[in-house]
């Protein structure tokens, strides 16, 4: 709790100043009357401390998508007050300031339709596969952050998973945000995701925030998942017998549970074995112990552009496939998004796996 209150205290003093210089200099290149520029200041600050508010005390989650919003609105905010200011020294501002404010809302209104309706449906072909795969078509599922007002969008990530008549599921992490009493029906909607082999899950970060991590790994399991955290299982399928692997999540250090454990975890893993590991940087502790395929999410690809070169600087993997340990990892962008439901020159997708 000291921690959350911290960290949301930090993000308050951003916004408010973020804020209060749109107030002083940015809304001043196009709005004289003051008035009407304080009121749009006292519109942003308090939408902006609204979703603050919300995240501190668990609470308004029908309207946590609008509050959410904001950060993506203060964020573009910022980016284009840096092209006003160092336009503002070009010949033609005054033409020009009204072209940077027209992208200004056509990146908010784009970045909003991106995250409406399904998410794309992206196929990885898995080469080389060991026979003991070939032929098998796997999912894999991250970022789902299904929290209290995502019922329809978990009954169509269920609609989308069976109608692609998977073998087996993968689920890398941060599948709910919420405590469980709030999520609990939205995550039991989860249970009618139909596979020949089942579905395999390794938690990410979100599921360490709300204080019952254990409630939730108990309860993915009465659902008839595979919880992975630490620990491997075996898949019988009809070609022969492979190994997956779960890690817990780097997150899980702040709460003073178990940290990503690689050796525990591959420990008599049946070979060829997959591994789930929410963040890639996870992964690279895994390196010596040769899993065939990787799945990763954590990233979203950035979200929103151009954060994903900001994320390169904390994951070694960032979206897509990569060469890894004699095998390949499988980095997601999500099927859900976190913060501001906003999405700007990235997608929401499942991710279908084809073993060749």
């Amino acid at each position: 709790m000291i921690q959350k209150t911290i960290f949301l205290s930090l993000v308050s003093i951003v916004l408010i100043s973020l804020s209060y210089y749109f107030y002083v200099r940015v809304s001043a290149f196009f709005i004289h009357n003051k008035k009407i520029r304080l009121t749009l200041f006292t519109l942003l600050l308090t939408w902006q401390l609204g979703y603050v508010a919300a995240n501190m005390f668990n609470t308004l989650w029908d309207f946590r998508g609008f509050l959410a919003a904001s950060l993506g609105v203060s964020f573009f905010i910022f980016v284009y007050s840096l092209l006003l200011e160092a336009a503002v020294r070009v010949k033609f501002f005054n033409f020009t300031k009204y072209v940077i404010l027209s992208l200004f809302f056509i990146s908010v209104v784009v970045s909003i339709q991106n995250v409406k309706g399904e998410p794309n449906i992206k196929t990885v072909q898995i080469d080389n596969s060991p026979k003991e795969l070939k032929g098998l078509k796997g999912v894999l599922l991250t970022d789902l952050h299904i929290d209290p007002s995502k019922g329809e969008f978990a009954d169509l990530l269920v609609s989308s998973v069976n109608g692609l008549n998977p073998d087996m599921v993968f689920i890398g992490g941060d599948i709910c945000d919420g405590v469980l009493d709030d999520v609990r029906g939205n995550l039991s909607k989860l249970a009618h995701i139909r596979s020949a082999y089942g579905v395999y899950y390794a938690p990410g970060n979100h599921e360490y925030y709300y204080g019952d991590f254990d409630q939730k790994m108990y309860f993915l399991s009465a659902l008839g998942f595979n919880v992975l955290v630490n620990s491997n299982t075996v898949v019988n399928a009809k070609n022969g017998s492979f190994g997956v692997v779960g890690l817990s999540d780097l997150a899980a250090k702040r709460v003073g549970l178990e940290e990503p454990n690689q050796q525990k975890g591959f420990f008599g893993v049946t070979k060829p074995s997959i591994l789930i590991s929410h963040q890639p940087k996870s992964a690279l502790d895994a390196k010596p112990y040769h899993p065939f395929l990787t799945l990763s999410g954590h990233t979203h690809n950035g979200q929103i552009w151009p954060f994903g070169y900001l994320v390169s600087l904390v994951q070694p993997f960032v979206y897509g496939e990569y060469e890894f340990a004699g095998g390949k990892i499988v980095v997601s962008s999500g099927c859900g998004v976190w913060g501001p439901p906003m999405r700007l020159f990235t997608d929401s997708e499942i991710v279908v796996l084809e073993f060749k």
